[in-house]
């Protein structure tokens, strides 16, 4: 699963297209991820309709 897009909010980058995100939480409407980047760990939740749009399977 690689981001095909970029996800920030108020500056911080919270993934980078092509990053892939280790899922900690999917439910039936919502999935919480987690990106780590150094000393930086950064966790988010999306709807699973967007994890479609925004997620590949490869």
């Amino acid at each position: 699963m690689k981001s095909k897009v970029e996800l920030n909010s108020n500056g911080v980058n919270y993934l980078r297209k092509g990053e892939s995100p280790v899922i900690l939480d999917e439910t039936n409407l919502r999935t919480k991820l987690l990106t780590e980047r150094g000393d930086k760990a950064n966790i988010f939740e999306v709807s699973n309709e967007l994890m479609k749009l925004w997620f590949s399977e490869s």
